[in-house]
């Protein structure tokens, strides 16, 4: 369960990001993974940034840093990509020189059309389950 806040946001934000949000939950859902558990994700805009875990900024442009600041024209499948950073994922891809050494299908790797890969699930679920 990931609660977000957005600053700065116009109704107009609110609505888009709550679609992109539904889009975003979709992609990790339907990607699940079966163990011997049960599990789903939820992501969820919060209006009073006391019950939220994440207070981010929503700007016409962001270079970062991505868990407080989001660009307006996001897709879903980027903001999958950063909601993966607030479940306790890293990049997989040189930070410092953006350089790609690292499976290009992987959604930790390219947030464009990347897929969630079965250690994303086992690195997030793991710090969950000790």
């Amino acid at each position: 369960h990931v609660k977000i806040y957005f600053r700065f946001a116009t109704p107009s934000d609110i609505q888009s990001f709550t679609q992109k949000l539904i889009e975003a939950e979709s992609i990790w859902n339907n990607s699940r993974y079966k163990f011997n558990f049960d599990y789903q994700f939820k992501f969820h805009l919060v209006q009073d940034a006391q019950t939220a875990h994440y207070k981010v900024n929503v700007l016409n442009s962001t270079r970062g840093p991505y868990d407080t600041n989001w660009g307006r024209d996001w897709d879903a499948i980027t903001v999958a990509h950063e909601l993966g950073h607030m479940l306790g994922l890293g990049d997989e891809y040189q930070t410092v020189t953006s350089q790609s050494d690292c499976l290009a299908s992987s959604l930790m790797c390219n947030s464009y059309r990347g897929k969630l890969m079965k250690h994303h699930f086992y690195f997030v679920l793991r710090r969950l389950v000790k």
